[in-house]
């Protein structure tokens, strides 16, 4: 995994961008709005994005009683926009039941919502689109 690098010049803890070598190996890292600044942008090295950082995601399932669990919600994750949203069009009023799933993931948060028991799951998972 990536290491986050942060800009060498002023003194802010602005995240790097780009990066140039100096002779001996040492490397000196720029954020974007030094990178913009710099006299020679040919000598500067875009510092990719680590495209398999994990991000949050969410689990929602919704049962009706008979002990029977829709296989797509327990492995899809949701963002946590998506799930506020699908929380809220099956009925689900419960503010706190995503900040419960955040703050402990992996446990199962239980809710009740129009005769449905609903189980929120926050989840740490690959970058969901």
């Amino acid at each position: 995994m990536m290491s986050l690098n942060y800009c060498t010049y002023g003194d802010h803890l602005a995240v790097a961008t780009h990066y140039y070598d100096l002779i001996g190996g040492h490397r000196r890292y720029l954020c974007q709005s030094h990178a913009d600044q710099y006299g020679y942008p040919e000598y500067l090295t875009p510092i990719k994005p680590d495209p398999w950082r994990p991000t949050y995601g969410y689990l929602v399932n919704a049962l009706a009683g008979n002990g029977v669990s829709d296989l797509n919600a327990d492995v899809w994750p949701f963002t946590e926009s998506r799930t506020v949203e699908w929380l809220e069009a099956v009925g689900c009023k419960d503010p706190y039941l995503v900040a419960d799933a955040t703050w402990e993931r992996y446990r199962t948060h239980p809710a009740e919502a129009a005769g449905l028991s609903i189980e929120c799951t926050g989840v740490i998972c690959l970058p969901l689109a």
